[in-house]
């Protein structure tokens, strides 16, 4: 009797371990997120701006992307960077977006689109690309200029990046 109570209560449970570790979305995407604050920039910057970013990898190789942000001024462009740890920087893999948002300050989606094998990639492939998400080793980085020299004084001026996140698989 106490073998079968047992047996019951693992069937019960197994469903609901397996569910808490599933790293794919409901339709079989694998889902990466990033989340973007200027604290993650190397280096650091003081902004209240933040960010989130998604990417969902499908079956048939390709990578949807969302980007929302909330607070970002003078948005110049935003990419994907790579292979870089969290405390170095690395050149663009591939831009996001083609055309900034023209309101300041800006709260919403910023940019959606998708990346596949052919969409044109510096420094690496679609596999490439998909092995740096993999392993953490790619950011995003969104770029703000207010137009006027110096540059990076302040919130809506830091054209290296004003609010970064490692992407990571969730």
């Amino acid at each position: 009797m106490l073998k079968t109570v047992r047996y019951a209560a693992l069937a019960l449970l197994l469903p609901l371990a397996l569910t808490a570790c599933d790293d794919d979305d409901d339709d079989g995407a694998i889902v990466y997120r990033a989340e973007l604050s200027g604290a993650s920039e190397v280096p650091p910057r003081t902004t209240s701006a933040t960010g989130v970013a998604e990417f969902r990898l499908s079956d048939n190789d390709v990578i949807t992307y969302t980007v929302d942000v909330t607070g970002l001024s003078n948005i110049a462009a935003g990419h994907i960077h790579g292979p870089a740890s969290t405390t170095t920087n690395a050149g663009v893999i591939i831009g996001l977006f083609s055309t900034p948002p023209s309101t300041s300050p800006f709260t919403g989606r910023l940019a959606e689109g998708t990346i596949n094998r052919s969409s044109t990639l510096n420094g690496v492939d679609f596999d490439g690309l998909v092995n740096l998400l993999e392993t953490g080793q790619a950011y995003v980085n969104i770029h703000t200029n207010d137009g006027v020299d110096p540059p990076d004084t302040g919130p809506g001026d830091f054209p290296g990046g004003e609010i970064r996140g490692q992407i990571l698989r969730r």
